[in-house]
């Protein structure tokens, strides 16, 4: 409300200011009509006068600020530009105007943004693209605030034109690598990455998404140096485990094996990771150790399947090492589990 105030305040001072010069009764029906608030009059009255006074720039200028304190952005930029055809001299008017209406939807939208109210912080930002759509910033707000409303398909376009405008925007980059991960367009998430590395070395969301996106194109050489270069970087437990699993599907299971020990060193799920430790035992068929795996599943896990999971490969590892009674006991254990099952 402050902020329209201060509109209709300057929007009475400028055209105070031309219709001095101005004998035709018909502006003081237009300055009438805005002092009792009814720029829905005064529109009417300047839009009659221009149609007997088609080259009047002072008069785009004004119907062009009424038209903003009612909000039509479109309409404005309209009437500016005709201004502006009528006498290039007011390019300057224009010009500061439309800064002056883009910074306070602008403001507006941020703060109504940090309020979480998305849908106000859309309509402000979109108005400030129709106000001067080549200020990238806001496209990019757009672009977050539409993110932040769940909707990533709507948010693509707004942080595509962002980097038209300015490839300097790493954070709209940023959001674009993730949409672009999360909707398995990896070629586009690496090549947003790289831009990324390219200017920030160490960036670690960068490394990461390159790194699982060369692994979900199956992409293997790629796929390894990439998760080297980020295992270099990470000491996220999810990036080791990540890496485990490439190098169990590419039956490199002594490093898989030691992937997923690190995790668990650096805060990964311990019955996650000894699960995956157990499969590389299995497939290297070393049974000792695998024993010794499944024994510490059993003492950490808490549901049936993973009990009968675990059960099942200390079953074979016994049945292996020739221990056959101790196998035949866990035959019967895992009875005893399915029986009370529904």
């Amino acid at each position: 409300m402050q902020t329209k105030n201060i509109c209709l305040l300057i929007l009475l001072l400028v055209t105070s200011s031309i219709w001095l010069h101005c004998a035709a009764p018909i502006w003081q029906k237009v300055d009438l009509a805005l002092r009792q608030g009814n720029p829905q009059s005064a529109e009417r009255q300047v839009e009659e006068h221009l149609r007997s006074h088609p080259n009047d720039a002072k008069a785009y200028y004004a119907l062009g600020e009424i038209r903003a304190e009612m909000d039509n952005w479109q309409e404005m930029t309209e009437a500016f530009s005709a201004c502006e055809r009528a006498d290039a001299r007011w390019k300057h008017d224009t010009d500061t105007a439309k800064e002056f209406h883009w910074t306070a939807n602008f403001n507006a939208g941020l703060n109504v943004l940090q309020q979480r109210e998305f849908v106000r912080a859309m309509n402000h930002f979109k108005n400030c693209i129709i106000i001067l759509p080549g200020h990238a910033i806001a496209h990019r707000l757009l672009g977050e605030a539409i993110l932040a409303s769940g909707d990533t398909a709507l948010a693509q376009p707004a942080l595509v034109k962002t980097l038209e405008l300015d490839e300097t925007d790493h954070w709209a980059r940023r959001h674009l690598l993730m949409i672009y991960f999360y909707t398995g367009n990896y070629r586009s998430a690496i090549i947003e990455a790289e831009v990324l590395m390219e200017e920030f070395s160490n960036d670690i969301e960068a490394h990461r998404i390159r790194a699982y996106s060369f692994d979900r194109l199956n992409k293997k050489h790629r796929a390894l140096t990439a998760y080297q270069q980020l295992i270099g970087l990470s000491s996220r437990a999810a990036d080791y485990e990540s890496f485990a699993a490439f190098k169990y599907r590419h039956g490199d299971f002594e490093a898989a094996l030691r992937l997923s020990r690190q995790s668990i060193q650096r805060g990964g799920s311990r019955l996650k990771n000894l699960k995956a430790v157990a499969q590389c035992q299995l497939m290297q068929q070393n049974f000792r150790d695998l024993s010794e795996t499944a024994q510490d599943i059993l003492e950490i896990s808490n549901t049936d399947n993973t009990n009968i999971s675990a059960l099942q490969l200390l079953q074979i590892s016994y049945m292996a090492l020739g221990r056959t009674d101790e196998a035949k006991a866990i035959t019967t254990k895992i009875e005893q589990i399915t029986q009370k099952q529904p």
